[in-house]
């Protein structure tokens, strides 16, 4: 991990953007930096269920993500809440990541959305529904095989 941080460091002073760019390491509180930061990108070409996505939302940070960056989409309700760019697509992305610093696109009470009560809530209507279907009943009742016609 050392190597590899010392060659990005080293990318970035080759590249001329060494005293713009900082390699902070690891934390145990990425709210501040979040707050502080201009724009959140999110530029996995595959990402599951991002909790870095709903921290930066939670922050009020406005946010770039890919389209392949797992639920992205969905969380950013296809681009109502942020920016989202085809993951191959590195101009559009760094497109997007300007306008997100000149115009934002703010996540503003989305995350309320994703919080725990509003997720527990989802899950018992999703359990509530399939347990309704008269299929369901009947396999609880036998013990999870179909009863006999």
């Amino acid at each position: 991990a050392d190597a590899y941080r010392d060659a990005l460091i080293e990318r970035a002073r080759a590249l001329g953007i060494g005293a713009q760019v900082l390699f902070a390491g690891t934390t145990d509180n990425v709210y501040p930096w979040l707050r502080s930061a201009q724009v959140f990108a999110l530029a996995s070409r595959w990402e599951g269920s991002s909790i870095a996505l709903l921290e930066a939302m939670a922050a009020g940070t406005p946010i770039v993500a890919s389209r392949a960056a797992g639920d992205a989409a969905d969380v950013l309700d296809h681009g109502r809440y942020g920016l989202l760019v085809d993951a191959d697509d590195a101009k559009g992305f760094a497109a997007a990541l300007l306008r997100q610093m000149d115009d934002p696109v703010r996540p503003a009470s989305r995350v309320d959305s994703f919080d725990a009560e509003a997720m527990m809530r989802a899950y018992h209507e999703v359990l509530m529904a399939a347990t309704a279907r008269p299929d369901a009943r009947a396999r609880a009742k036998t013990g999870g095989t179909r009863p006999a016609p």
